[in-house]
């Protein structure tokens, strides 16, 4: 039942992360004139993976297990790239960039878009675990000292 409620706050986390840096790179790039690089990206699997190990530790006031952290990880880079994946196209659709995200994918290519996907997929699985127990670590020792 913990992982249903951590998975539910992940997805809710996440996309609020993405809204924030969506609303971040505008407004840089509308007042400061500075463009935010695409490595920003990863914030939005950072940010929810610290909240999910923070709740975590908050709930069952321990760290999570290592095979369990890793399984968990693994399912929130998918959840992350599924949220992405709408608010991409959604952003897509509302700014009319649909035909240039679909010629993007017609040059790259489908088998260079897999290779770079699972690129993304392992550099976000180390992150979201490293992460989600650097959350659950903080809230441990937080809590131990109240």
């Amino acid at each position: 039942m913990h992982t249903t409620y951590l998975l539910k706050r992940y997805i809710m986390v996440a996309a609020l992360t993405m809204v924030a840096l969506a609303v971040l790179t505008v407004a840089m790039q509308a007042f400061v004139g500075v463009q935010i690089g695409g490595a920003t990206g990863i914030v939005a699997a950072i940010v929810p993976a610290i909240d999910a190990g923070q709740t975590f530790a908050k709930r069952w006031e321990k760290r999570p297990e290592n095979g369990y952290a890793w399984k968990l990880a693994a399912a929130f880079v998918m959840l992350n790239f599924a949220v992405g994946l709408v608010f991409l196209v959604v952003a897509s659709a509302v700014l009319g960039d649909i035909a240039m995200l679909q010629s993007v994918i017609v040059r790259l290519g489908v088998p260079f878009i897999l290779l770079i996907l699972l690129a993304v997929f392992l550099v976000y699985w180390c992150a979201s675990r490293y992460f989600f127990g650097f959350g659950a670590k903080q809230q441990v020792r937080a809590q131990q000292t109240r």
